[in-house]
């Protein structure tokens, strides 16, 4: 069910994109560097809920991980799918 969700987000995210004027490669490019730069305040966001710290931890976590920055930074719906788990980790 949440692939799913992920899916169908992730395909009006790009739309509205697209809507917004962003139709080149380097738009494309550029919206994953966004999703990605997301994914990083999330887990800074998430290390400042739970320990009120810098998340060193996490950051070395995610640095180190290739499909992490492999996928989570490509045109897929990989990245606001981690973006998505992990907002929702820190609101629980």
């Amino acid at each position: 069910m949440a692939l799913i969700l992920s899916s169908i987000l992730f395909s009006i995210l790009l739309r509205g994109w697209v809507s917004l004027g962003f139709e080149s490669d380097f738009d494309f490019r550029l919206l994953g560097l966004v999703i990605g730069l997301a994914v990083v305040a999330a887990l800074w966001w998430n290390a400042r809920q739970f320990s009120g710290s810098v998340p060193t931890d996490f950051l070395l976590l995610f640095a180190l991980s290739p499909i992490t920055i492999r996928w989570g930074d490509s045109l897929r719906a990989y990245g606001p799918g981690i973006l998505f788990d992990l907002l929702f980790l820190g609101l629980v």
